[in-house]
């Protein structure tokens, strides 16, 4: 007869309830170890969600020896998944056979395989399509509507299925806290996404001119500011550009065909200095166009191929918009005068000289016949 057996109940029932206080002691311990842990990898800054759900991942399995971990989200009628690069492919339809169950089954849920229910859950794991010991699932409905789903199993596997320690309801409610606060940091992710992208969204406001939508009078200083502080100086060319005959468009067939014409020109100045340069609505019926990099001659090309390219004076894009014929006679068609200059980059002062010389350039061409470019050249004297 063994020792033990002489002990007294009472001494039996102590060791018992020291040995139960013990395991929930530990039990407790090692939540609070992965409650910490998941709160400092969730808490880092400038997340994006993948980051959150790789932290987040990797703090659970390690916590609670779960193989993997599944996050599917619906947003907007939008399909998100976060899954290991290594783990099953998820195609949509089997994204949408586990929605189906969750719209049934509500509520969260962990089964081990020696459980009675341990079968209620087979269309979820036939999608997953693993030989799996444990099932957990954790349906979240979020604000606007989102739903977000978190999946996690363990594998069977042969030498451990008889050892391993099972997962258990105070598992799941440890588990449930953490994915609510994973679903929590998701949508702080969410609204500093909008933040920033609204904040970009101003930004680009502030420099860009709201009619034609290229840059404006303030974002073209802001590019001066740029250009004049780098260290690496070269070439620059401006040119200098006031549409002729605009007011005639714009008195004949209303503000709206003026609009257009303004427009038109816009995007056609910068299609053509599109990863070459910049082009500017400096103010009314007056751009600018900022070429990097560029000599004299290519800013005396670029304002030939706009003249070829306006040589219509925009007529059938006004037919179209008007939905009529039009006549515009030779004399009163869209054209634009250009004074043109250079400067090196990396001076302000050069570039404020540029543009008065530019600007002189344009004045010059204006009164003597207009639809017409002049190049400003140290060596002539331009009156």
């Amino acid at each position: 007869m063994k020792k033990e057996d002489n002990l007294p109940i009472e001494k039996i029932k102590q060791i018992t309830r020291h040995t139960s206080a013990k395991m929930k002691l530990d039990k407790r311990e090692k939540d609070i170890k992965f409650l910490t842990a998941l709160q400092e990898a969730i808490s880092r800054e400038n997340m994006s969600v993948d980051d959150l759900y790789r932290n987040t991942s990797a703090v659970i399995k390690n916590s609670y020896n779960i193989d993997e971990i599944i996050i599917l989200r619906r947003k907007n009628n939008k399909r998100e998944f976060m899954l290991d690069e290594h783990c099953i492919k998820l195609t949509d339809e089997k994204f949408d056979r586990i929605f189906d169950f969750f719209r049934t089954y509500r509520q969260a849920f962990l089964s081990n395989r020696t459980d009675k229910n341990f079968n209620q859950f087979l269309p979820v794991m036939n999608v997953l399509n693993e030989p799996i010991m444990t099932i957990i699932g954790i349906p979240m409905m979020e604000e606007l509507g989102a739903e977000t789903i978190f999946l996690g199993y363990v594998r069977v596997k042969r030498r451990t299925v008889g050892s391993r320690v099972l997962l258990n309801g105070d598992d799941l409610m440890i588990l449930r806290f953490a994915f609510i606060q994973f679903c929590g940091t998701i949508r702080r992710i969410d609204n500093r996404i909008v933040i920033e992208q609204m904040n970009r969204k101003l930004e680009r406001s502030a420099v860009t001119d709201h009619l034609t939508g290229i840059t404006n009078r303030s974002g073209f200083s802001r590019q001066i500011e740029i250009i004049c502080s780098q260290e690496n100086i070269r070439n620059n060319v401006l040119l200098y550009i006031d549409l002729d005959n605009f007011k005639y468009y714009n008195d004949t067939f209303g503000h709206e065909i003026g609009d257009l014409v303004l427009v038109t020109f816009a995007r056609l100045v910068k299609r053509m200095s599109q990863g070459n340069g910049l082009a500017v609505r400096y103010g009314g019926d007056e751009f600018i166009v900022l070429l990097y990099n560029k000599t004299s001659q290519d800013g005396i090309n670029f304002a030939k191929q706009i003249y070829e390219e306006i040589s219509d004076g925009f007529v059938e894009k006004i037919r179209a918009k008007l939905k009529k014929n039009i006549s515009i006679p030779d004399e009163k068609k869209i054209s634009c005068s250009i004074g043109i200059a250079s400067f090196m980059g990396g001076s302000r002062d050069e570039f404020e000289l540029a543009l008065n010389r530019a600007d002189h350039m344009l004045y010059y061409v204006k009164r003597h016949g207009k639809s017409q470019y002049k190049l400003f050249d140290q060596n002539e004297s331009n009156n």
